[in-house]
């Protein structure tokens, strides 16, 4: 099921050549600063990259971080089918705004590790999660225009 979905609901060079994957690692980054900028300056602070955790969530479509709870999962792929890429983007987000107040308290770059790979387990919380997740505006035409910028960034 796992590989259905990635080649049928992510662009190519997410599991050809991983381009794909390091552009929208960039742009979730930018999200995270717009959304949570308390959130992202704490990385700053701690000298943690989004990347550093967000390749896994995207790449495994989060199955690494949320495989504790079915009702979890079953939510993720739900709105995997139903909005695509968006979705990973959508549920990053909502992942960081149920950790926000950890993060925001975490003293270094461990403790913020911790928090981000054991903090999950506290997760338990299926209607609250998709709130979380319905209350990120993300949209495809938004995605593909900051996709379309980096590319003609890098090239």
């Amino acid at each position: 099921m796992l590989t259905v979905l990635v080649e049928n609901y992510l662009p190519l060079n997410y599991y050809t050549t991983m381009r794909g994957v390091m552009m929208d690692q960039k742009i979730f980054g930018a999200m995270v600063g717009i959304a949570m900028p308390d959130v992202l300056r704490k990385f700053k602070d701690c000298n943690l990259d989004c990347s550093i955790f967000s390749i896994q969530w995207f790449v495994c479509l989060f199955c690494k971080t949320l495989n504790q709870r079915r009702e979890i999962m079953d939510i993720v792929f739900d709105n995997l089918l139903v909005l695509g890429s968006v979705a990973l983007f959508k549920i990053g987000l909502a992942l960081l705004k149920w950790l926000r107040n950890s993060i925001v308290q975490s003293r270094d770059f461990p403790q913020l590790l911790v928090v981000l790979e054991q903090g999950m387990s506290s997760l338990n919380d299926g209607l609250r999660f998709q709130e979380l997740i319905n209350e990120v505006y993300v949209s495809v035409d938004l995605l593909e225009m900051a996709r379309n910028s980096i590319k003609i960034e890098e090239n």
